[in-house]
């Protein structure tokens, strides 16, 4: 019986051990396996954003100051990119009221239009997304004008 016994015993050993090698090497196949079911579904869906770079280069945006003083706007014409930001900058003792010609309408670009006297020390900006040429005045003292003429992007 002992003989016997030991030859059972061995027998379960092995049956036990070959379970948990095999047995684990299982648990890992499905593991993986589930992980690259994961992977290729992230992979495979473009709504996933992944926070790498599309590759596509984003034009470099800019802001251009004009500075307002008793003088006019200065510099009166400017060339900017579609995108860039302008900021007026009233330097003056005089209001300032940036908008598109023609005045008082200012219905060339009527979103381009501050909309309020701007005092000494306050800006206004806007930003310039379509290409073009748009010539403004100050509302408060007409006589002061500039143009602003927005090139495509490169």
């Amino acid at each position: 019986m002992s003989k016997t016994s030991a030859i059972l015993g061995l027998i379960a050993l092995i049956a036990i051990g070959g379970f948990i090698i095999f047995g684990e090497e299982k648990n890992t196949e499905t593991q993986l396996e589930t992980e690259q079911e994961i992977l290729v579904e992230k992979t495979e869906n473009p709504n996933i954003d992944t926070g790498k770079d599309s590759g596509i280069e984003e034009p470099e945006r800019r802001e251009i100051l004009v500075t307002y003083t008793s003088s006019g706007f200065s510099p009166s014409i400017i060339n900017i990119e579609m995108g860039d930001t302008v900021r007026f900058s009233n330097d003056s003792s005089l209001n300032m009221w940036v908008a598109s010609n023609p005045h008082p309408q200012h219905t060339e670009f009527s979103d381009f239009d501050a909309g309020r006297n701007y005092q000494n020390g306050e800006s206004y900006s806007f930003t310039f997304n379509e290409s073009g040429t748009y010539e403004y005045h100050n509302h408060s003292n007409p006589s002061m004008r500039g143009t602003v003429v927005v090139l495509e992007d490169k």
